[in-house]
C-alpha cells in the first residue's frame, strides 16, 4: 500500500554513540521527525501517522504478521464463489480500550462513516465505491446494503468480484475507530489527545506537543502481538528532546544516518522515492504554470545535483517493477525571458537529506536568472497545512516546489498506483491532461505509459529510489513483522530471546 513519507525521514546526522545495548527497557524511545497531527485513519497514509497510531487501532485482517493475511479483529472469514460476498466473524474476545465490546457493527459504522467521506470528496479507494447501494449512499444514512452487521458478523456485498478484498482492507485506512470518536451524520473527527479509544494492541496514554506515549493493553489477545511485546513506547519528534544515545528506534532510510552505528535499518525493498513536486501549477501568477518552465527548472536541479556527483533517477516508478525504464532528457527548451518571478520552498526544520535537495533547488533557481528575474522565499513547513492545499487544489499556494517521498509495492503495484491518482487520502498525484487517468480505466493499464505522462507533464521530478523504514538497536526482533510493507505496526516488533 501507498504511504506518503514525511519528509522530515532526518539523517540524525553523525554522533559518536555509545554502542552497548544490553538492558531491555521497559519504555522504548522511538524518533518520528515529523509532528503528527491527526488520529484519524483518513490521514493514515502519512507514514507519520501511521507510526503514531498504526497499533492503537486494529484492522479485521492484517499483512504486516510475517507470512499470509493473518486474522486480527475477525478471527476468520468466508467468500461465495463468485467473490462479491465476504463475511467476516468478529472476535469473542476483543473490547475497545474504555471496555465497550467490538462488534460486527462496530465496523460498520466505522466503515459506513469513512464511505461518506469518500463520497463526498468523489475520491476513489478501490474498495467502498465497489459497494452495493454506495451510488444511494448520503450523509443522512445509517446503512447501505454492501455493508451489513450483526454482533457476531459483518458482511460485505460488492458489485464486482474483489479477489484482493483482503489487501484492500488491511491497510491502516480501514482500521476500526469507537463510534464515540466521530459524529456519524456531519462524520466530523471528535477524537481529541486526551480521549483517544484503542481497538488495537496499544492504547495512548498521552499526546502533548512534544510526545505520544502508547502503551501495551493487557487484556489484548496475546496471540496478537509479537511474544515478547515492548511495553510502552515514547513517540517524539524535537531531536533535542533526548540525547540521541537514548533513541531506541527512528524512522529513516537507507539514505541516512542511524542513531548509533550499530543499528540495523528494518525496511523492504528500494521501492520508496523522493521527488520534486511542483504545487502552485494551477496559478496563473506562479512561474510553474507553463510547463516549459517546469522542465527548465528540471533540467537545472538535476544538473546541480550531478554537481555534488549525485545521480537523479529518470523514472518515478521503482525500476524493479517488471517494463519499467528510465526516461530521455527532452530537447533543449527556448522560453521567453519572465521576470518577477518567485520561487517559494518549504523551510524545512530539519538538517536531513531533504535539505540538500532543497538547496539544490535554490541553487537551480539563481542559475535560471539568465532567462528568468528570480526571488526565493523560504515560508516555514507544515505538513498539515501542505495535505490541506494539495487535497483541495488549491489555485494559491504557500509553496511552489515541495519535497515529497512515498513508497509503493513494487512486486504487485497497480492498486497502489490507482490509488495514488483517485484517492484523496493518500497522496494525491497530479494529472494536468486527464490522460494519466484515462490509462487507469484500460485493461491492460500500462504503467510506463504514466511514468512518461509524468515525465512530459514536468510535475513531479523524480530524485531517487531507496529503502526506507526504521533504525532500530540490534536487540529488538523485526522477524515477525513484514519487512516487504513498511514496519509500522509495534504490536510484531519485540525483544529478542
Amino acid at each position: 500500500m501507498t504511504f506518503l513519507v514525511v519528509l522530515t525521514l532526518i539523517g540524525l546526522m553523525s554522533y559518536n554513540l555509545l554502542s552497548g545495548m544490553t538492558s531491555k527497557p521497559k519504555r522504548i524511545l522511538v524518533f518520528l521527525g515529523s509532528t503528527p497531527y491527526s488520529s484519524d485513519p483518513l490521514d493514515y497514509d502519512a507514514f507519520i501517522h501511521h507510526i503514531a497510531f498504526g497499533s492503537v487501532f486494529g484492522n479485521l485482517v492484517t499483512q504486516y504478521k510475517l507470512g499470509e493475511h493473518s486474522p486480527e479483529l475477525a478471527q476468520s472469514w468466508r467468500v461465495s464463489s463468485d467473490q462479491k460476498e465476504w463475511t467476516f466473524t468478529i472476535r469473542k474476545d476483543l473490547s475497545y480500550s474504555d471496555g465497550s465490546p467490538i462488534t460486527g457493527k462496530s465496523f460498520e459504522q466505522s466503515w459506513l462513516r469513512m464511505a461518506k467521506i469518500m463520497k463526498q470528496r468523489k475520491s476513489e479507494s478501490g474498495f467502498f465505491e465497489n459497494l452495493v447501494g454506495y451510488d444511494q449512499l448520503e450523509q443522512s444514512s445509517t446503512e447501505i446494503e454492501g455493508l451489513s452487521a450483526t454482533k457476531e458478523n459483518l458482511i460485505i456485498r460488492l458489485i464486482k468480484p474483489m479477489p484482493r478484498l483482503l489487501d484492500k482492507i488491511s491497510f491502516g485506512l480501514y482500521s476500526l475507530v469507537h463510534s464515540s470518536q466521530f459524529d456519524l451524520s456531519s462524520t466530523k473527527w471528535l477524537a481529541g489527545k486526551q480521549n483517544l479509544i484503542s481497538s488495537g494492541a496499544y492504547q495512548m496514554r498521552e499526546w502533548n506537543d512534544n510526545r505520544l506515549l502508547l502503551a501495551l493493553r493487557k487484556e489484548y489477545p496475546a496471540g496478537l502481538h509479537h511474544k515478547n511485546p515492548i511495553e510502552e513506547i515514547e513517540i517524539f519528534w524535537k531531536i533535542e528532546a533526548y540525547p540521541v544515545s537514548e533513541i531506541d528506534i527512528a524512522m529513516g532510510s537507507e539514505l541516512t544516518t542511524p542513531p548509533s552505528k550499530d543499528f540495523i535499518l528494518q525496511g523492504g525493498p528500494p521501492s520508496s522515492i523522493y521527488f520534486m513536486r511542483v504545487i502552485s501549477w494551477r496559478d496563473p501568477d506562479s512561474i510553474f504554470l507553463k510547463k516549459e518552465n517546469r522542465i527548465v527548472f528540471r533540467n537545472e536541479f538535476y544538473k546541480e545535483l550531478k554537481n555534488i556527483g549525485f545521480k537523479p533517477i529518470r523514472s518515478f516508478f521503482p525500476l524493479i517493477i517488471k517494463d519499467i525504464k528510465e526516461l530521455s532528457d527532452p530537447p533543449k527548451i527556448q522560453i521567453a525571458v519572465e521576470t518577477k518571478k518567485t520561487v517559494r520552498m518549504p523551510n524545512y526544520p530539519q538538517p536531513a537529506f531533504i535539505n540538500v535537495l532543497s538547496s539544490k533547488l535554490i541553487e537551480a533557481t539563481v542559475k535560471t536568472t539568465e532567462h528568468f528575474n528570480m526571488q526565493n522565499e523560504r515560508p516555514a513547513y507544515s505538513f498539515g497545512l501542505l495535505m490541506d492545499e494539495i487535497l483541495k487544489q488549491s489555485k494559491k499556494t504557500t509553496w511552489d516546489v515541495v519535497i515529497y517521498g512515498t513508497g509503493i509495492l513494487a512486486a504487485d503495484p497497480l492498486d497502489d498506483v490507482k490509488f495514488m491518482f483517485r484517492s484523496k487520502e493518500g497522496i494525491f498525484l497530479p494529472d494536468e491532461t486527464g490522460e494519466i487517468l484515462k490509462e487507469l480505466d484500460k485493461n491492460p493499464v500500462n504503467l510506463q505509459r504514466i511514468n512518461e505522462l509524468l515525465w512530459e507533464q514536468g510535475l513531479i521530478w523524480p530524485v531517487t529510489h531507496y529503502s526506507s523504514g526504521l533504525w532500530a538497536r540490534p536487540d529488538l526482533d523485526f522477524s515477525e513483522i513484514n519487512l516487504v510493507l513498511p514496519p509500522t505496526s509495534f504490536q510484531w516488533i519485540g525483544w529478542k530471546d
